[in-house]
């Protein structure tokens, strides 16, 4: 996890998703309860319920999703094929930039997520 600088990582068995585990876990479940993470199973202390979504989901729902769940990540599958894990912040990210095209549209945007500035009022 430190080598890729990311917060969780999918936990893998013979091609299927069978958890996940975050920074979080290891530091609520590992270090402050005493365990030594040598010793510990990853099964004890990672997500084993993530539900996926589907893939041809929208960002919206798929983010509505990972709120009502309450983890920061959400595993995404196509056809029951396990394809990659996606964060609330790239998920709040885009829905950023889908509502600033649509504000541009119609000539007024308050935020750029491409380069964080702040735009308030109509635009020439």
């Amino acid at each position: 996890m430190y080598r890729y600088k990311t917060q969780y990582v999918a936990v893998m068995d013979r091609g299927d998703l069978v958890g996940i585990f975050t920074y979080a876990s290891y530091l609520g479940n590992v270090l402050r309860s005493g365990k030594e993470a040598e010793k510990t199973p990853l099964d004890e202390v990672m997500n084993t319920a993530p539900t996926p979504v589907d893939a041809e989901q929208s960002c919206r729902d798929v983010f509505q999703t990972v709120c009502q769940n309450g983890f920061p990540y959400i595993p995404v599958e196509q056809n029951g094929r396990f394809l990659g894990l996606v964060s609330d912040d790239i998920l709040r990210l885009e829905l950023s930039r889908e509502l600033n095209a649509m504000r541009k549209k119609i000539g007024f945007s308050f935020f750029s997520p491409d380069d964080g500035s702040a735009m308030g009022g109509a635009r020439p």
